[in-house]
Order: C-alpha cells, then sequence, then structure tokens
C-alpha cells in the first residue's frame, strides 16, 4: 500500500470520531425532533443547539466503542495510530476529538456570525474544514503529526465533509453546501 493511501487511512480512523461528531448533528435534527436550545445563539447563531452537541458527543463515544473492538483487527492495526489502549482511553479519547470537532465547528460560526453572514450561508473552505481543525489542535498535544500527516488530514477530512455535504443535500437531510 503506497505511504500517502496509508496516511490518508491512518487520518480517516483516527479522525473518525470527530468525523461522526461533526455529521451528527445534521441527523439529530431530522431524526430527533425535539425542540433544542441554541447553545448561544447570539454568539454562534440559532443553529447550534444542546441536541447537537449531544448528538455529537454520543457518536463521538460511539465511534470510541468501534475503535476499542476493532483495536485487535489487523487491517485496523495498519492504519491506526490511536494512543489508547484501555476501553476508557480509547472511548476518552474519541470524546475528546468529538468535543474538538464540534469546538471547531462553533468558532467558525462565531467567526461567521462577527463577519455578518448567515447561518447555513456556504463559507468555502472553512466550513469543510472547521472540525477538522479543531481536532488536529487537540491531537497535536497527543499524537505526533507531521506536517503532510496534518496536510493530508485536512484534504482527507475537507473533501470527505464536502462530499458528506453533498450527500446530504442530495438526500434532503441538509438544507444547504
Amino acid at each position: 500500500m503506497s505511504s500517502l493511501l496509508t496516511t490518508a487511512l491512518e487520518m480517516a480512523w483516527l479522525f473518525l470520531p470527530g468525523i461522526a461528531a461533526n455529521i451528527a448533528p445534521v441527523f439529530a435534527t431530522r431524526f430527533w425532533p425535539a425542540k433544542s436550545l441554541p447553545v448561544w445563539e447570539a454568539g454562534l447563531g440559532k443553529n447550534k443547539t444542546w441536541r447537537g452537541v449531544w448528538a455529537g458527543v454520543g457518536a463521538a463515544a460511539a465511534v470510541g466503542v468501534l475503535h476499542y473492538i476493532g483495536r485487535d483487527v489487523e487491517w485496523v492495526l495498519l492504519a491506526s495510530r490511536i494512543p489508547a489502549t484501555t476501553f476508557a482511553a480509547t472511548v476518552g479519547f474519541a470524546i475528546l476529538l468529538g468535543a474538538a470537532a464540534l469546538l471547531g465547528d462553533a468558532i467558525e460560526s462565531f467567526i461567521k456570525r462577527r463577519l455578518r453572514k448567515q447561518p447555513g450561508e456556504s463559507w468555502a473552505p472553512w466550513d469543510q474544514i472547521d472540525f477538522a481543525i479543531g481536532m488536529i489542535v487537540v491531537v497535536m498535544f497527543v499524537v505526533p503529526l507531521s506536517f503532510s500527516d496534518i496536510v493530508i488530514a485536512v484534504l482527507v477530512l475537507g473533501v470527505g465533509s464536502f462530499l458528506t455535504s453533498v450527500c446530504g443535500v442530495t438526500m434532503h437531510i441538509k438544507k444547504s453546501l
């Protein structure tokens, strides 16, 4: 397997909890229809809700369980840089990544509001990589990442986020890219 592909797989597997946390609020809006309060409407807008936070953290934790279960699978070992070895540490690390992804998205929303951009208004490429930046900043304290790892992670996560948004809009789960 080429080095580039291996690194891309490693980054996708490592950051999977944050990917799940980033996607979960969109699905929660559709499948968890109860009204939810905004986290901080004046600062983040009305679309950043507590339902989304809990759905994101829950999705990250679920992926942490998947990471733990898959820790002995041969192909996973080829693409894994997850530093945790116990169940609690693996799930805790996943929750940390999920929270970092949500925080990266919230910071981007805060900046968008300051720039007077409307909720849902496109702000490429930041809409696609905000969660990735949040996770990378946190992961760099725990997992050694080279400059090329970071570039590949941003590209993989950014392109993946864009393609996921296209699918979400096509399936009428998401309103806009």
